[in-house]
């Protein structure tokens, strides 16, 4: 392989000035406009939610990444999944009470009475 090549769809050749800057470390691209813009849009959000004490998590990107980012988070925290209509015989005695009606059995709110 020839050096200098950027192995992209090509081989692409790459000047020397090109390289030199692909070498150095990366600078961050924002500067006190991008931080003002950030807080301002933060704050927006925070209105937006009327949730004035909540972390919001701008994500910059095109539109779908925030949807990809909650449909992953999703994924990860799912419980359950109901594949199909079914029903799960249930019982209990009469002085039971407090038994949630769910897709799932669940033990909250149960009590002895």
């Amino acid at each position: 392989m020839e050096p200098g090549l950027l192995l992209i769809p090509g081989p692409v050749p790459l000047p020397l000035p090109v390289r030199e800057e692909l070498a150095k470390a990366a600078m961050p691209h924002y500067g006190d406009a991008w931080v003002k813009a950030h807080a301002e849009t933060r704050e927006m959000l925070r209105y937006l939610w009327a949730a004035p004490d909540a972390h919001v998590f701008p994500i910059a990107g095109p539109g779908h990444a925030a949807l990809e980012a909650l449909h992953r988070h999703l994924w990860e925290t799912l419980p359950d999944i109901p594949v199909g209509q079914y029903t799960q015989p249930w019982a209990w005695r009469s002085n039971v009470t407090g038994v949630l009606r769910a897709h799932l059995m669940v033990f909250w709110n149960i009590d002895k009475g």
